[in-house]
């Protein structure tokens, strides 16, 4: 852990987030002019949100291990009295849930695949590297403008854990919205473990196909508890688009399969993140 933070940066004022625990500031390298984000976790505040500070030492750690074009890069850490600081990889084109609002319908699927394919990455990397990251949804992966084109980042690695192919993990954590039936299931099922980002990341995929529509979301925004649970993708009823509804033909066969491999109920037999990857 290095010095002064304000040594290195020139904090900008310019809020670019709030993660599961910490505030994101745009910072400006004071030798190179190199821009990063700067994710600032005030120490007070920890307890609050029931974080140890070993989960922050998780976190860094579980980032400081990652090397891979679809994952944030952790750059150094710094630590004050009063806060501990991360320096990272910055992001210009906001994220991926900002993206889906933005394109909505007029997103075709070659451009569906391109986003699906990156997440989809990230998530098959972190899982041959024995990490579970159960937060993936749209709004945790940030999209790099580079000049060969857009990167997408998983980013927000605050509840990330190791997790082995056959361990399981018993303790409630991540988005409801994005979550697999056996996380809702906790006191019914053995717990879970990899297999639940896949089930988030096929949820994403249906929302990026489908203009931001949620598979499991009603109008009023409540979960619809059966059809989650069950697994059940509607790939043609009406949408938000009122009386326009969607037409059967939005999705390829391929990819409604390949979103079916992912949003499959019983673990056992949903796809791998590997086998997603290779099917996209």
């Amino acid at each position: 852990i290095a010095a002064s933070v304000h040594d290195t940066y020139h904090l900008q004022k310019v809020k670019l987030g709030e993660g599961s625990f910490g505030v994101v500031w745009r910072g400006v390298h004071k030798r190179t002019g190199e821009v990063v984000a700067v994710k600032q976790l005030q120490k007070a505040d920890l307890p609050g949100r029931g974080v140890r500070r070993s989960d922050v030492e998780r976190e860094v750690a579980m980032l400081g291990s990652c090397w891979h074009e679809n994952v944030i890069r952790l750059f150094k850490v710094f630590e004050d009295p009063v806060a501990i600081y991360m320096s990272l990889e910055y992001c210009s084109g906001g994220d991926l849930g900002d993206k889906i609002t933005e394109r909505g319908m007029s997103m075709q699927e070659p451009e569906a695949m391109f986003w699906t394919k990156q997440m989809l990455a990230a998530i098959a990397y972190l899982h041959a590297s024995s990490i579970c990251h159960r937060d993936i949804k749209p709004d945790n992966f940030l999209v790099a403008v580079l000049a060969e084109g857009p990167k997408l980042k998983l980013a927000d690695m605050g509840l990330a854990v190791r997790c082995r192919p056959d361990q399981r993990l018993s303790d409630r954590c991540g988005t409801p919205a994005f979550m697999a039936p056996e996380q809702h299931m906790l006191a019914r099922s053995r717990g879970y473990g990899l297999a639940v980002d896949v089930w988030a990341a096929g949820v994403a995929m249906y929302m990026i196909m489908l203009g931001g529509r949620h598979p499991f979301l009603d109008a009023r925004g409540a979960l619809q508890d059966r059809a989650l649970l069950a697994g059940r993708l509607n790939f043609s009823s009406q949408s938000l688009l009122g009386s326009f509804g969607l037409s059967d033909d939005r999705m390829s066969e391929e990819a409604r399969t390949l979103c079916r491999a992912m949003v499959c109920a019983p673990p056992g037999q949903r796809a791998t993140a590997k086998a997603a990857l290779d099917a996209a």
